[in-house]
């Protein structure tokens, strides 16, 4: 096991057919790679912000050039502060900002990411099946959309790997 960041658990030892075993495989070069550390974003900025029922939220958000993104993980708040799985309608969606290449082929959904997340033998992010390189100039479009039919408050953290700035001596 690479002792490092990237993983954020510490029980992997499963099964090599495992999905999680598998993808942190595909993270190898980068978890070994000392050019480049783990970069955690924070969506929103803040933390009180309330998504109302049947709107969606927007933001822009630049990554550093060279930068790879190779996880995410979600929470869900109701207007009453208890977490919720009920409805399958929040969903989020990553896109470069030039081209308007996005990151997944659809809308992922957040509750499921949660569900998922709050199995106790998983780890708490979900992997993607390999790391995506951001290409430059690093600007996504981030899109929330919440078609429940109450308010929540939403948290969503993208793991990424980015370079190390040279410094001259």
């Amino acid at each position: 096991m690479i002792p490092d960041g990237f993983a954020y658990h510490s029980n992997y030892l499963q099964s090599p057919l495992d999905y999680t075993t598998f993808c942190l495989g595909q993270l190898d070069l980068l978890r070994r790679a000392a050019a480049f550390r783990p970069y955690m974003v924070q969506l929103p900025d803040d933390q009180n912000l309330i998504l109302s029922a049947y709107s969606n939220w927007e933001y822009q958000i630049h990554f550093r050039p060279g930068s790879w993104l190779y996880g995410l993980m979600a929470m869900i708040y109701t207007s009453g502060g208890a977490l919720t799985t009920a409805n399958n309608q929040i969903s989020v969606q990553i896109s470069e900002s030039y081209s308007g290449l996005q990151i997944f082929s659809e809308f992922v959904d957040l509750v499921t990411i949660y569900a998922r997340q709050s199995l106790s033998d998983e780890p708490r992010i979900i992997l993607l099946p390999e790391p995506r390189a951001l290409p430059t100039p690093g600007d996504y479009d981030i899109e929330v959309c919440n078609l429940t039919g109450s308010n929540i408050q939403w948290r969503i953290v993208l793991l990424c790997a980015e370079p190390y700035e040279e410094v001259e001596a």
